[in-house]
């Protein structure tokens, strides 16, 4: 009697789920785009569709700007592990972001694996219009793995960031080539990337830490190479005096 009575309850479990995970989107969206307005204003959500399980939002905008679309496929059986398993990605009008997203049930972290995307940086300025400098290029992402408390202290970070076409356009036009940062957390919670030039016109060689209280350091080396343009050289110079390899130190302080 009892094995029955346990194979019932599995089985109302599991038709319980299979409801749940066809539950159309948008009626669970409606629940939902509330406590999400609370909590993050600058972010609308329209066009849902498709089931709870796997779905779609044609439209995601950031400060009243069209930022993509977004696509999510759900993974039941994370669930059993006490934490909701969502595939996800964006596209932009001229790339893409994606990752695997962990969420515990207690909502007390985010945690994203195979976070990959390609992200032009003259349309992502355009969402955030007041910074000082305006820059080009392409960010290519490729993160093995990132979490953050829900109060948004990093727990992991591990992975690699490529400038591609790295260049400077206001105030001053200046071309960078490509460049690499990889990103790890120290045990101390700080986030260390270490910068390096994949050939251009200029020579990279540098760590930049970023300290949980805000603060940060960037130390190493930079010079410009034989095909730099006369305008990076004199860029270079306000740096100092270069060495005899014609390398500027760099050793700068600060706090974000």
């Amino acid at each position: 009697m009892r094995r029955w009575l346990g194979y019932g309850l599995l089985g109302l479990v599991a038709y319980g789920l299979f409801l749940l995970l066809l539950f159309p989107a948008h009626f669970a969206w409606s629940f939902a785009a509330e406590p999400l307005r609370q909590q993050l204003p600058q972010i609308e959500i329209a066009g849902v569709s498709g089931r709870l399980w796997q779905g779609e939002a044609v439209s995601v905008r950031y400060n009243s700007r069209q930022v993509g679309r977004l696509q999510w496929r759900l993974k039941p059986l994370s669930l059993l592990s006490g934490k909701l398993g969502l595939p996800i990605s964006l596209q932009l009008p001229q790339g893409y972001l994606q990752a695997d997203l962990l969420l515990p049930l207690d909502r007390s972290m985010l945690q994203a694996t195979e976070l990959k995307g390609q992200l032009p940086l003259a349309y992502l300025q355009t969402l955030f219009p007041y910074y000082p400098v305006t820059v080009d290029g392409t960010l290519a992402l490729d993160v093995s793995e990132m979490s953050v408390t829900a109060d948004g202290r990093p727990q992991a970070l591990r992975g690699r960031v490529n400038w591609l076409g790295a260049s400077l356009v206001a105030p001053q036009a200046l071309a960078f080539g490509d460049l690499q940062a990889d990103l790890e957390l120290d045990g101390e919670g700080a986030i260390r990337a270490q910068l390096r030039d994949l050939g251009g016109p200029l020579t990279l060689d540098a760590q930049f830490i970023l300290q949980p209280q805000g603060s940060y350091t960037i130390s190493g080396t930079v010079a410009a190479t034989n095909g730099a343009s006369d305008g990076l050289r004199q860029a270079l110079g306000w740096l100092g005096k270069p060495d005899r390899n014609g390398r500027y130190r760099l050793d700068w302080k600060g706090r974000l």
